[in-house]
């Protein structure tokens, strides 16, 4: 299993999002997924950061499967 930290969810949140500001806000912003808490709540458990990063990965397929049509609506 692999173990997630603070410094690589936050360069693949600002590559996932193209911009540190928008994934910095991300970040903060809660999410039904995650029970209403924000990622960076979160962050602390090894099943947290797990989560965070399968979130990212699914936010960067859907933008490729849909040509990165749904930019902002994050």
């Amino acid at each position: 299993m692999h173990r997630y930290d603070a410094t690589y969810i936050a360069e693949l949140a600002t590559r996932v999002f193209a911009d540190r500001k928008e994934a910095a806000a991300w970040l903060d912003r809660a999410s039904v997924q995650l029970g209403g808490r924000c990622p960076r709540e979160v962050l602390g458990t090894e099943d947290g950061a797990r989560r965070i990063v399968e979130l990212l990965t699914q936010i960067d397929d859907d933008d490729r499967l849909h040509g990165g049509g749904i930019t902002g609506q994050r």
